[in-house]
């Protein structure tokens, strides 16, 4: 038992994977509004690879990293507010390249909206980010470096979306996407002392709120120029952290750095 345990423990994250997509690509009666993948895969995953791997405690330690709810107001505000705003500015400049925006797709009552985002929280939020920011971004920034993180999960999470894209429910400039907010989501990570719980909110944000009230304004080539400046408009918010952020720039030009290390190990999942 304990050569198993050992051994799902070394390649913990490889397993993962496999059941990452073979649990989240496959016909399932419990998939929301008809998506031709199951949004709680990766959570599942998770959730069967903790306890081979480390027990009860492993069990313990991936739910106190999901809901570490203790980390400063500061990160709720950026979790939060950070996707809202770049959809905003996106929506803005749409606008003023000549799109007609419309409401008519916004929600049609407050019940209707919160049951939406209470499905979303559930479903999509919790599926997906206590599999690959719970689990999978502590354990990699254990034997990677961030940037190397950033880029296998962003990977991870285009390859995970391909049956949304391949059927047009995920627009293809949100592969673009992915990777500033996998950057994104990595220095809220470490900067929160190994929280997951912003990034679960900044998921529900960008689902709930930049989805829902700036992208829906649109329709046709018009929406189709949305989701393009969306993604520019997290690929220039990635840049300036990469500019402005102190543990970014020390993981690009000083991988070395004693104080770099220090921080990231001290979130990392041996």
């Amino acid at each position: 038992m304990n050569t198993f345990r050992t051994w799902v423990k070394q390649h913990s994250f490889a397993i993962f994977l496999v059941l990452t997509f073979a649990l989240s690509w496959w016909p399932s009666p419990f998939n929301i509004e008809d998506l031709p993948i199951l949004p709680l895969g990766p959570m599942l995953a998770a959730l069967i690879v903790v306890p081979l791997a480390g027990g009860w405690t492993g069990l313990k330690n991936l739910f106190r990293t999901s809901f570490r709810w203790r980390i400063g107001l500061r990160w709720y505000v950026v979790a939060i507010t950070f996707p809202i705003v770049l959809s905003a500015v996106a929506a803005g400049v749409n606008i003023l390249l000549g799109a007609p925006a419309s409401t008519a797709s916004w929600p049609t009552s407050i019940a209707a909206y919160l049951s939406g985002v209470v499905e979303f929280f559930i479903f999509v939020a919790l599926g997906e980010e206590i599999g690959f920011s719970a689990f999978a971004l502590p354990r990699l920034l254990r034997s990677r470096s961030i940037l190397a993180t950033v880029v296998i999960l962003g990977l991870t999470r285009v390859l995970w979306h391909l049956p949304l894209f391949l059927v047009g429910e995920t627009q293809w400039p949100v592969a673009v996407l992915l990777f500033p907010t996998q950057l994104i989501f990595t220095w809220i990570f470490i900067r929160s002392r190994g929280s997951a719980f912003p990034l679960i909110l900044a998921h529900l944000s960008i689902g709930t709120v930049g989805t829902t009230f700036f992208t829906s304004l649109f329709t046709g080539p018009d929406l189709a120029r949305m989701v393009w400046l969306q993604a520019a408009a997290f690929v220039i918010a990635g840049l300036i952290l990469l500019l402005t952020s102190r543990l970014i720039r020390s993981a690009l030009f000083a991988p070395d750095d004693p104080a770099v290390a220090g921080e990231v190990q001290a979130v990392a999942v041996p």
